[in-house]
């Protein structure tokens, strides 16, 4: 009987040490491991803080890099274009097309595209005394008929339809659009300038 009053106290101390030190860990009476305050203030003290941080540094990113945008000229046209030599009306109609090319920036397409007709026009006026002014594209389109063969009639309508079509309707050319009547400004001048 003294061996079992001895071993129970045994076992009795190291069951309530262990109880109480399990109760005392968490600091709840009813015996429950954890609770979640003892969990998620820790993470919310820590990590809520951080992914604000972290939300508000991409913003800032961002909102910089896309003004950093802005401010940089087309990647077609890496350097400011060049004068050229000569001082032909094809010549100058060529280098007003690449400062067109140069300043040709998203938010203003529509400018791109008149500054590309108006080139187109000023050079038909100057080079065959055509009245451009006022004039509507089939006007324009009629009185070149008369000097130009049909192949260049018809490069200076899909220039100047395709102008039209962009600053008067609501359409938004796609970056291959904006290439294809660059290009289209360029055979023609260029065909011009060889005769």
């Amino acid at each position: 009987m003294t061996s079992a009053k001895r071993t129970n106290p045994i076992m009795m101390a190291s069951l309530f040490g262990f109880q109480a030190q399990a109760g005392g860990d968490t600091g709840d009476s009813a015996g429950f491991p954890l609770q979640l305050a003892d969990i998620f203030g820790p993470i919310l003290g820590v990590l809520l803080p951080t992914l604000i941080l972290v939300i508000v540094a991409i913003v800032v990113y961002a909102r910089l890099r896309r003004s950093n945008r802005k401010q940089e000229p087309p990647r077609s046209a890496a350097r400011a274009p060049q004068p050229r030599q000569g001082d032909t009306p094809e010549a100058r109609a060529l280098e007003a097309l690449d400062v067109a090319l140069y300043n040709r920036a998203e938010p203003a397409i529509r400018e791109y595209y008149a500054s590309i007709a108006c080139l187109i026009l000023q050079y038909l006026g100057e080079k065959y005394q055509i009245q451009v002014h006022e004039a509507t594209t089939t006007q324009i389109l009629s009185d070149v008929a008369e000097v130009l063969p049909e192949h260049q009639i018809d490069y200076v309508g899909e220039i100047l339809h395709t102008c039209d079509m962009v600053q008067f309707t609501p359409h938004h050319p796609t970056r291959s659009e904006q290439d294809d009547i660059y290009e289209t400004a360029r055979d023609f001048l260029e065909g011009q300038a060889k005769g």
